[in-house]
């Protein structure tokens, strides 16, 4: 698969194998991931590198591997991330799924998709309540760009109504 289908290894790989991920270094571009890989490497090279940092490296080098090939991540959308899977779109791009989200496990990764289903968030309260969200993984996927312009509430003011 690895010669033939390479988009559905690298998908299958990192939904599978993969134990840690950085959403923003691996979709940041080739540099950024070299940049993290050297930094790493030399904190295991003086022996400094935590175990989450050791699995990392193995991420990225995969990533490197796939970005070297033409391939490349998209962001974690809010209405296409799967829970716990990588997905594939347009033949050459993986979109991460929400437990690559750093805090966000997979139970509450899989109420997120279910309360999906239920229809549109109309808000960052309502993300937070039927999504099983905290706040905090909120913010995260607001500085992420998830969210897009998704307002704090759901309810107008009488002064936006009136004008």
């Amino acid at each position: 698969f690895k010669v033939h289908h390479p988009i559905y290894y690298y998908c299958a790989y990192f939904s599978i194998r993969a134990k840690a991920f950085d959403l923003a270094t691996m979709s940041g571009g080739l540099n950024k991931v070299k940049a993290k890989m050297d930094e790493i490497a030399l904190k295991k090279k003086n022996n400094e590198a935590s175990n989450v940092e050791n699995d990392l490296y193995t991420t990225l080098e995969i990533v490197n591997e796939m970005l070297e090939r033409g391939f490349k991540f998209g962001k974690l959308d809010l209405y296409k991330s799967d829970a716990v899977e990588f997905l594939i779109e347009n033949d050459d791009t993986l979109i991460p799924p929400f437990v690559a989200m750093d805090g966000l496990g997979e139970n509450v990764a899989k109420q997120l998709v279910a309360a999906r289903e239920e229809g549109d968030f109309l808000s960052k309260t309502e993300l937070r309540k039927r999504g099983g969200l905290s706040s905090t993984l909120v913010e995260k996927m607001d500085e992420m760009g998830i969210l897009g312009k998704m307002p704090e509430d759901n309810q107008l003011s009488l002064f936006d109504e009136l004008f």
